[in-house]
């Protein structure tokens, strides 16, 4: 069957994928192509995930299979199936999971004509956040600066999850993110996957171990990430909260020592993870649960469902 000239504008500013892809063809044939069960679902999941199109499906199965099919081939496969990209509804993608704690939304700083309170044009009244340095706006809002002398775990601004700012108790000690306290810590081989993250110190309970960073990405992006990650038993997309966009990171290319972490099950983990807010940007802090000896690896939960632990071969 020849192909309709509703297909022609695909033709159009795109390099062939291969030397035997659709766009080479000149007269373009609907044939019916057998395909392994496998790869035929394969092909249904990238339709429930991206705009799908022969030369995109080619790359993949390369990507994810040892198969000789063309772009010709899986050309003809989905427009003989009917196969189209469905509407985005993202399959739940895997992800490291932090404990509940605050802050649970993102500061956009305000800038307003008289108080915050009650005042419908507040960004930070709206979102239930306190000002920062950077709002310009006279309010009591922004006092919520404390006076600590040491700013241990009593700490107000420690208890609410978020570091000192310049404008608290010029000795304030709440600024282990800001300032890179990190603890020391070493990558050797682990019993548990791979490579680990190990003490190189012993740290005391409910202690700042290490930042966990990565590239801030969108809650959609991560779905799409995530699901190449999957077949390739890669776990480095982590939340920092619920609801919110553009608060998810990913350590799989830009990270630091923290990616090496690997999962502990409730009994084995020994990291806790604590989403800070310092000057206005959510953190994730990676604190200790107990005392940690020396050359002992460090473990966090990641708070998997069932189905995302079989896929990663996680038992407890």
């Amino acid at each position: 069957m020849d192909m309709n000239k509703d297909s022609e504008y695909f033709r159009i500013g795109f390099t062939p994928c291969s030397k035997d892809c659709w766009r080479n063809k000149n007269d373009l044939i609907v044939e019916d192509i057998s395909l392994p069960e496998d790869i035929q679902e394969f092909i249904r999941e990238l339709s429930q995930n991206f705009e799908i199109n022969s030369c995109f499906a080619y790359l993949c199965l390369k990507y994810r299979f040892d198969t000789e099919k063309t772009c010709s081939e899986l050309f003809s496969y989905i427009k003989k199936n009917n196969i189209t990209s469905k509407k985005q509804i993202y399959k739940e993608t895997p992800r490291k999971a932090k404990n509940k704690y605050f802050p649970n939304q993102i500061f956009n700083a305000c800038s307003h004509l008289g108080s915050c309170e009650n005042n419908s044009k507040c960004s930070c009244y709206k979102s239930k956040t306190y000002c920062e340095v950077y709002c310009r706006c006279q309010c009591c809002n922004n006092a919520f600066f404390c006076s600590c002398n040491s700013c241990n775990s009593n700490c107000p601004c420690f208890l609410s999850c978020r570091e000192c700012t310049s404008l608290c108790h010029t000795n304030c000690s709440n600024k282990a993110i800001q300032n890179g306290l990190y603890k020391d810590t070493k990558i050797m081989e682990s019993y548990t996957a791979g490579f680990g993250l190990f003490a190189g110190e012993d740290i005391d309970v409910d202690t700042f171990v290490i930042e966990y960073t990565g590239e801030l990405v969108s809650n959609q992006e991560a779905d799409r990430r995530g699901f190449f990650y999957d077949y390739k038993k890669l776990s480095y997309l982590f939340d920092l909260t619920e609801d919110l966009d553009f608060t998810t990171l990913d350590a799989t290319r830009i990270g630091n020592n923290a990616r090496f972490i690997n999962h502990g099950g409730e009994n084995e983990a020994n990291l806790i993870a604590k989403p800070f807010m310092v000057n206005g940007m959510l953190k994730m802090a990676m604190y200790s649960s107990r005392k940690i000896r020396k050359g002992e690896e460090l473990l966090f939960n990641y708070n998997y469902n069932n189905e995302h632990k079989q896929a990663h071969n996680i038992s407890k």
